[in-house]
C-alpha cells in the first residue's frame, strides 16, 4: 500500500536501506514469524508476510540480516530525531513512544517531512544500538511503528548523515542484540497515523490517516 505522505513522525528511530525494503515488497527474506491479529501476539510459523532484519546493516555482508547495505563505519542504523546529541534513553524512549513535542520542536513548524523540492530529508546518524535497547523492543514486539527509509549515508559514527526519502510502517516480530548474531526483524503493517500529512511528492508505504466519514 503506497502513499503519498510528506510529514509523520518516525515511532522509531531505526533506517533501512530504500533498496532493502523495496527487495522485501519484491519477495525476498524469510516467513519465519506469525502475527495473529486477534490476539494481537507473535509466534513462529508463517503468516504470508515476509520479514527483514534492519539491524546489522553492513558491508561485509558477515552475520544474520547483513545485506550490503552500505552504512558507514561505526554506525548501524539508528537516527537522531530532534537533538542531535540524543543518548541512548531518547532512543528507547522513542521506540516506545515516538518522539515528543520537544524532538519535533528542532524541525521547521514542528514537522519531521520531506523537503518539497527535493523529496528528501537529512537526519545525523547515532551509534547507539547496544544490548540495552533489548527493554524498549520487547515493549513493542507486535506493535506497528514508522520507520524511514534511505538512500545515501555519508560520514562515520555520530558524523554520519543519512538521505530520507520515505515512510513506512512495519511491526516489529523479534530481536536479538546479543552475541555474534544480532538482528532485529520486522514485517511491513499498515500504520494509521493522525499526524500523518499528506503531499504532492514521495511515496510511503502502509502509513496513513485514519478513515473519516464523509456527509
Amino acid at each position: 500500500m503506497s502513499r503519498t505522505i510528506r510529514a509523520t513522525p518516525a515511532s522509531c528511530p531505526i533506517t533501512v536501506k530504500v533498496e532493502d525494503w523495496q527487495n522485501l515488497l519484491d519477495g525476498a527474506g524469510e516467513d519465519n514469524w506469525a502475527y495473529d491479529p486477534v490476539t494481537e501476539t507473535i509466534s513462529p510459523g508463517s503468516d504470508g508476510i515476509r520479514g527483514l532484519s534492519m539491524f546489522p546493516q553492513r558491508e561485509d555482508n558477515k552475520g544474520k540480516g547483513a545485506g550490503g547495505s552500505g552504512i558507514a563505519p561505526g554506525n548501524f542504523g539508528t537516527v537522531d530525531i530532534g537533538n542531535p546529541n540524543n543518548a541512548a534513553p531518547d532512543l528507547w524512549r522513542q521506540i516506545r513512544d515516538g518522539p515528543s513535542a520537544e524532538d519535533l520542536a528542532c524541525y521547521d513548524g514542528g514537522e519531521l517531512k520531506l523537503d518539497p523540492v527535493t523529496g528528501e530529508l537529512l537526519l545525523n546518524g547515532d551509534p547507539g544500538i547496544t544490548a540495552s535497547m533489548k527493554h524498549a523492543l520487547a515493549d513493542v514486539v507486535g506493535q506497528p511503528r514508522t520507520i524511514v527509509l534511505y538512500s545515501d549515508a555519508s560520514g562515520q559514527g555520530n558524523q554520519t548523515w543519512f538521505t530520507i526519502v520515505s515512510f513506512v510502517g512495519i511491526r516489529v516480530m523479534d530481536y536479538s542484540l546479543t552475541g555474534n548474531n544480532k538482528y532485529i526483524l520486522v514485517q511491513p503493517a499498515v500504520v494509521i497515523d493522525n499526524t500523518a500529512i499528506i503531499g504532492d511528492y514521495g511515496s510511503s508505504y502502509f502509513v496513513g490517516q485514519p478513515v473519516h466519514l464523509v456527509r
